[in-house]
Order: structure tokens, then sequence, then C-alpha cells
């Protein structure tokens, strides 16, 4: 039934059994943290990971999803961005990494947002927690049901800031950590807007102090996007970096997450090779084009002959250029007439190593049954083809 399938089919395998494998390759910085992602915003696409799905503490990116659930009070209308904040003389108290919350002084939800991201102010996520559920206790359980909502069967919170409770912390897999971002800038794109500053500026406050997340400004397209740090997490970060890949032009939004480095400088260091380790190998790629024919197949019933199958659709994917692309048509024993967009059989596509795509194969056009007598016909010479061949094995 096939023309040139088998001699695609055959460079197929030879493909697929050098690329079998889908173990992520070492970056040569897993003796350098404790665990590590780095993958698409867009699809959840992993490039790389190293320990992702052991459970880690997270320290201060836990205000990430404290982020999460303040928009979500905003968004109801239970609080508004403009609503004032009356500091208590326990949020002064507050230890750790501060935006210098003062006793008796008011201050917006919006401008304690901005602090609990950019310069990961305990202080700030404590009294947010305080405004949104009454108590911090009640915020928490907010945060655990989101998480649930998200679908973070990891993820444990105690607190709204990510502080140490005694030996307790909260904690989630990397890989989850991962997911949890992908799921942010998806739902509350203005994370961004605020995590894209060198420094906070409150003029109001009198208060100005440098942002703790790094790159910004220094390696083109980060924006973002939160630090973390307690003893037993280590020196934790995301990073979101907009940009295009392999110097190609079509851009796409990377996620990086480094966990547990022993300081600040590692913690920079290993990002800065995650990051740079997908720039200089991914970019996005048309890997299946819809308008072009992908295979001339021989169809006996047609009174062509041979019918000319095409993908259903486009697929374009963020792959790696060293490890290439395998294809495999699996075809239908299907028989004339056909009306365009018959589907005759699936694409199987695997891109560098990453799950496989199933790819519906149509016709484009319509092909006619061939008459009775053109089919004996043809049914003859394949016999005799068959036979002849058999003779000259």
């Amino acid at each position: 039934m096939r023309k040139q399938l088998s001699k695609i089919l055959l460079f197929i395998l030879l493909l697929t059994l050098a690329f079998q494998t889908k173990a992520f390759a070492a970056i040569g910085i897993e003796d350098k943290v404790g665990s590590y992602i780095i993958g698409d915003s867009a699809t959840g696409q992993i490039f790389a990971s190293h320990n992702a799905e052991k459970e880690v503490p997270i320290a201060s990116l836990t205000k990430l999803m404290a982020f999460m659930v303040v928009e979500d009070a905003i968004a109801t209308g239970e609080i508004k961005s403009e609503d004032e904040i009356v500091i208590s003389k326990k949020i002064e108290d507050v230890s750790g990494s501060s935006m210098g919350l003062k006793e008796g002084e008011k201050v917006t939800v919006g401008d304690v947002e901005d602090g609990m991201i950019v310069v990961s102010a305990n202080d700030g996520a404590i009294a947010l927690a305080e405004k949104v559920g009454g108590t911090e206790q009640a915020f928490v359980d907010r945060m655990d049901k989101k998480a649930r909502e998200i679908g973070l069967s990891t993820a444990k919170f105690h607190n709204a800031s990510g502080l140490p409770i005694g030996n307790t912390e909260n904690t989630m897999s990397t890989a989850e950590l991962f997911k949890m971002t992908v799921y942010l800038l998806e739902h509350y794109p203005r994370v961004l807007e605020i995590s894209n500053t060198n420094t906070l500026v409150q003029p109001k406050r009198n208060f100005s102090e440098p942002s703790t997340v790094p790159f910004i400004g220094t390696i083109a397209g980060v924006d973002g996007l939160k630090t973390g740090t307690t003893d037993k997490a280590g020196n934790c970060l995301i990073t979101t970096l907009k940009g295009a890949g392999n110097q190609g032009k079509e851009e796409f939004r990377t996620i990086g997450i480094s966990m547990g480095a022993k300081d600040k400088q590692i913690r920079n260091d290993s990002m800065r090779e995650l990051l740079y380790f997908v720039q200089n190998n991914f970019a996005v790629t048309q890997i299946v084009d819809s308008e072009k024919v992908y295979d001339t197949v021989e169809l006996s019933s047609s009174k062509a002959g041979e019918i000319q199958i095409y993908p259903s659709e486009e697929l374009k994917m963020i792959i790696n250029k060293d490890k290439g692309v395998s294809y495999k048509a699996e075809l239908l024993d299907v028989k004339a007439p056909l009306k365009k967009g018959d589907k005759v059989g699936e694409l199987l596509v695997e891109p560098g190593g990453n799950a496989i795509r199933k790819i519906d194969l149509i016709v484009k056009e319509d092909y006619e049954a061939a008459d009775p007598g053109t089919r004996v016909l043809r049914s003859t010479q394949n016999m005799f083809s068959l036979f002849k061949s058999m003779l000259y094995f």
C-alpha cells in the first residue's frame, strides 16, 4: 500500500533508537543545589530537572501563594487594593526581611503586596494575611485550599510568610513549585508588573529598598520573580525570563527554579547556568506543517492509484536543537472513495525526547473509487510483483 513510507519508517526507527532516552542530561550544577527545574511557562514543558519530585522547604517562595489568595480576595470584592491596613505592634516586630512597617502606620493593600513580592517582606505577608483572613491561620487555610485547587499534592503551609516555626517550615516539591508558578503567571500576570523592578520605592512612606530578585536589568528578558532563604531551605530562587532561545525569532517565557544553594552567589550562578542552558539550546520550532504533503501512499482502491496525506494540524514546540524529532505514521486500512478531511491514519511525533504527540493524517481532496476492472488489474499486478520478489529474494 505504501510507496515511500517503508524507507521513511526505517530512518525513523534508527532515529528513535538514537533518542529513546527521556532522562534529562546533567547541566553541571547538580552538586551546587539541592534541586532545580526549568521549563516553558505557556505549556509546562520541562527542559531539565534534578531532584524535582523531592519535597523541600520553600521559605519565602511561600509568598507567591499568599499573593494569589490576596488577589482572589480583591477579585471577589472582599477587599480593595486601595483599602488601608493599620499596622499593629505585632506586625512591626516580625523578624527577617521587612518593608519597615511601623505600629500605627496606615498602608494600602496594594503597597503591601508590592513589598511582599519585591523585598520579600515578612511583615507585609502577615499584615495581608490578617487583613484578608482575620487571622493568619484562617488565611493559611485559604492557602491550603488554593493549593488543592491548583492540584499541588505536596504543598504544606503553616504560615503566610515562609518563616520557620521552630523546626517546622512550609514545604513543596520543586516540580510543584514550577506547576504553581505556571498557574500564577497564567492567572495572576500582574505579579510580573510588581516584580520587574530593581528597587521598591514608596515616597509617601519615605521607603526605598533594593529588590531581593537578581538579574533584573542585568540579564535581558528577566522580569521576576521571587527569592527565599532559611537555614533549612538554603538559598532559593524562582526566575522568569522572556526571550528567544538559540537566536530563534519566536519568544517564549522560561521559568527556572533553584533550591537549596549554600549562599546567594551559588544560587545566582546556578540560575544563570540554567537560563543560559535554555537560551543556547532551545528554540520554538515548527515540527509539523499541515500545508505540506507528509507522504504519497499507494491505494489501489482509488481511481488515481495513490493518495496524498497531510497532518490535520500545525505543531510548534520548543525543542532542543541537538536531539531532533522522530516521526512515525500509522495508516488505517482505508478504501476509496474518500472525502476531503477523511482521516486515514495518525502521525506520532516525538520531539527531542518529549512525550509523543498524536496528530491525525487526512486527505485534502476527494478521491473516487477505481472501477472494478482497474482494481482487478492492480491486484493482479501486485500479486505478480510479490511473486517476482519472492523468486529473487
